[in-house]
């Protein structure tokens, strides 16, 4: 897996995204994960990886490569508790506190 950067929002949410290139046709997509460390994790892949300039925090939303070549996208909305559910045109929603 050849990372080409990180993506995360600016809510209390656990929602990151590993953006990969890869040559390999095994591994077509990016990588969307829940964690309950965000900060840590993302801190020390980007330091590993030698990629701290590219994380990219977002306020609104992220997108992604997802299977056989789409592209997926993950908006992030404020409210009072934690919840992720599918949204309009097939896209993630993610409605969490703000940091």
């Amino acid at each position: 897996m050849c990372s080409s950067g990180i993506s995360v929002s600016r809510l209390s949410d656990g929602i990151l995204v590993l953006h990969v290139l890869c040559e390999d046709n095994k591994q077509k997509a990016d990588l969307v994960l829940l964690c309950d460390h965000v900060i840590e994790v993302v801190t020390k892949v980007a330091m590993m990886a030698n990629k701290v300039d590219q994380v990219n925090v977002s306020q609104g939303s992220i997108r992604f490569s997802a299977a056989r070549s789409k592209e997926g996208v993950v908006d992030f909305t404020r409210g009072a508790e934690l919840k992720v559910a599918k949204g309009k045109h097939g896209h993630l929603l993610v409605t969490a506190r703000q940091v």
